[in-house]
């Protein structure tokens, strides 16, 4: 473990803020945010990183481990009041054998690492993140927390066992909340956005015509700022879905973000086309391939996925009014990138 102390910024920041926080995934595309929202709250913030730097780590106290390293994260813990656990392996980076068994060693033995050092530390509270991803089918309108889940992917099933090692957790009487953020949005976003906006500009992403499905969608500040604020607002032993409060079309969205890159919007395409054209990358996929396209791609397509948020709301959550501002801002870094030379 690498600890890279900051002893004259701690002693400033000691004086005026309080209690301490420790977050792993700091350095994520969430976890940024959450870093910033919990210095404006003036917490004390101890950042668990692994290779990226830290951005605006003015006043934080970093860790450079692996969440998989208890020694690392018993002494991450030591102290802390509360914990968020951000940390873990995306769903769409999981492409060969090897990626699965590192989810499982990440999101599931990390998080009962995580856990059970935040028990010994006497931790009073953590913020275990999920994802909607264990709804089942990952379709329906206006799903509440107690929508069916199902380990319909790998990725699902990593997670539904990231919410049950929370479960153990509570049950050995540390307060618990967890949450099931979606898709999320916002500057540097990468994966599933950053190849949409790359299918904009290469024109290679269409819409299926006669189909605007209806998807719930999460800003990276009303993601960062519902964390937060359920670190005293969450009922422990409660799980809360984050997403922006008005769900929206899913070609009004891609549309939109090609205006803001002033690239042609997407043509639609017929359904029955795309499907045909489905069943090769299907059978690619069934042999272990990584085809560019596959039926589930389709179904992202045409089913509608949005999130009931009354329980958050609930809690007295704010959301923020500033998700036109983000989406340009997460298309105006995703150009900057594109525009830079390889």
């Amino acid at each position: 473990m690498l600890f890279i102390p900051n002893n004259a910024k701690i002693r400033d920041t000691d004086q005026t803020m309080s209690p301490l926080v420790g977050i792993t995934g700091a350095a994520g595309l969430i976890g940024t945010d959450v870093v910033s929202a919990l210095r404006l709250k003036n917490y004390k913030v101890r950042a668990l990183i692994r290779n990226k730097s830290l951005p605006n780590s003015e006043g934080v106290l970093t860790f450079r481990g692996d969440i998989c390293d208890e020694d690392t994260i018993g002494e991450f813990a030591k102290g802390c009041r509360y914990l968020v656990h951000l940390a873990g392996i995306a769903h769409t980076n999981l492409r060969s054998r090897s990626d699965f068994e590192q989810a499982v060693d990440v999101n599931v033995n990390g998080t009962r690492i995580v856990l059970s050092a935040a028990l010994k530390s006497g931790v009073e509270k953590a913020i275990v993140v999920s994802s909607a991803h264990v709804y089942k089918d990952q379709c329906g309108i206006d799903l509440a927390e107690d929508a069916a889940t199902s380990g319909s992917s790998f990725y699902a099933r990593t997670k539904l066992e990231v919410e049950a090692a929370a479960m153990e957790a509570l049950a050995k009487r540390m307060q618990v909340v967890i949450v099931r953020p979606c898709l999320t949005y916002g500057p540097n976003a990468r994966y599933n956005l950053e190849n949409l906006m790359r299918g904009i500009a290469g024109r290679y992403y269409f819409h299926i015509k006669g189909f605007n499905p209806l998807r719930s969608l999460l800003s990276i500040e009303n993601a960062a700022a519902a964390i937060v604020h359920l670190l005293q607002a969450g009922q422990s032993g409660e799980t809360y879905n984050l997403a922006d409060r008005v769900p929206v079309g899913l070609v009004d969205f891609v549309n939109d973000i090609a205006d803001r890159m002033h690239a042609p919007r997407p043509r639609s395409v017929p359904y029955w086309l795309v499907r045909s054209g489905a069943l090769p990358f299907d059978l690619i996929r069934s042999l272990g391939g990584n085809p560019p396209f596959s039926s589930e791609a389709l179904k992202k397509l045409t089913q509608s996925f949005s999130l009931n948020t009354r329980k958050l709301a609930a809690t007295g959550f704010q959301w923020s009014p500033n998700s036109v501002s983000i989406v340009q801002d997460m298309v105006a870094s995703y150009l900057a990138k594109s525009a830079k030379p390889v």
